[in-house]
């Protein structure tokens, strides 16, 4: 499991998990429940990486590299298998 907390709100954190996938929750929310952001076509997330300008950045273990904005569930932008082996 890797969780990653925003350096900017201290209310919204990232964590993933071998078996489930990627997750944000934000405490502000009413349902507090965690948010399953999309990675459709990517293996297990390996490694997370918070920015100060609310930019995800989540390593697969397939060696895809995906960029997730804060405030949507699908990436802005994603590298397939750029590495040849996984990223951890």
């Amino acid at each position: 499991m890797e969780l990653e907390f925003d350096p900017t709100d201290s209310f919204t954190f990232f964590f993933s998990t071998s078996n489930t996938g990627l997750f944000k929750v934000d405490k502000k929310d009413k349902n507090n429940e965690p948010v399953k952001l999309d990675t459709v076509g990517l293996t297990a997330p390996t490694a997370l990486s918070m920015s100060d300008k609310g930019l995800l950045l989540a390593a697969f273990s397939c060696g895809s590299i995906c960029m997730y904005d804060k405030a949507y569930t699908a990436p802005i932008t994603v590298w397939f298998q750029k590495c040849t082996s996984p990223i951890t």
